[in-house]
């Protein structure tokens, strides 16, 4: 009951729980006021992490046989101003991570204070292309403990596209071509064999692309199984020689 010139309060429970940033919830509260029967209130509110952990940038594929550091921001937030939260961050062997500089501290609204500071995950040279994952483990001296998955995707400097054939077994002269992209240098095409190669042809390059083609003629039939390669010799001193697999699909 809420009687002439006064107020009350309803309490409302909203749950925050994966939530981040501006968060607004509309609830409804019916009344037998005949003016306002219905009545609806809002709730807005800036929810923030206390501990925030994002990449200074976007980071690309990681090249394969080479050491790598990646850079991360973690924010740090408190009600209070004060001194800067001490922050303890460990990741498994092999990896390495250090803190870079000193705390950056800023108001935001609502009376809380950031601490914002650098990081950085040194990855060792890897010798198999693929995902990697690791787990970054972040203690304040307040006791909260957070822990962020983190993966990166490791990736030959040398690029077969496509990276596989396919062709019909019935296929006499099957026309394909081989795209060879490289990341940190020119690469050449030295020699394209393979028992379904009939011939190829090296193209020529356009302006400074570091992308070399080859076109193949293909031979279905030579095939011995249901599947065959195709072995190309390069100058790439990590990549002396690479293999496309080949398909062969049956009449």
């Amino acid at each position: 009951m809420v009687s002439p010139g006064s107020d009350i309060q309803i309490p409302v429970f909203v749950s925050t729980e994966g939530y981040s940033g501006p968060l607004e919830v509309r609830f409804g509260v019916r009344t037998d006021a005949p003016e306002f029967p219905n009545i609806t209130l809002i709730v807005r509110a800036d929810l923030y992490k206390e501990i925030e952990v994002e990449p200074t940038a976007t980071a690309g594929p990681l090249d394969l046989g080479e050491p790598a550091t990646v850079a991360y921001r973690v924010t740090h937030r408190r009600m209070s101003p004060g001194r800067s939260p001490r922050i303890v961050a460990s990741v498994p062997a092999p990896f390495v991570v250090s803190f870079v500089g000193s705390p950056i501290e800023s108001p935001v609204l609502g009376g809380i204070t950031e601490w914002r500071r650098d990081i950085v995950i040194t990855i060792p040279a890897r010798d198999e292309a693929g995902r990697i994952r690791a787990t970054l483990r972040l203690e304040s001296d307040g006791g909260l403990v957070r822990e962020e998955k983190l993966s990166w995707e490791i990736q030959r400097s040398l690029r077969i596209v496509p990276d596989a054939l396919t062709i019909r077994r019935d296929e006499r002269s099957a026309e394909r071509s081989i795209l060879l992209l490289s990341k940190d240098r020119d690469v050449k095409i030295l020699r394209v064999d393979g028992e379904i190669v009939t011939e190829h042809r090296i193209a020529p390059k356009s302006g400074a692309s570091r992308a070399s083609k080859t076109i193949l003629r293909l031979d279905g039939e030579r095939a011995g199984s249901g599947t065959a390669s195709i072995r190309i010799a390069t100058d790439h001193p990590l990549y002396p020689e690479v293999m496309v697999p080949v398909v062969v699909i049956p009449r």
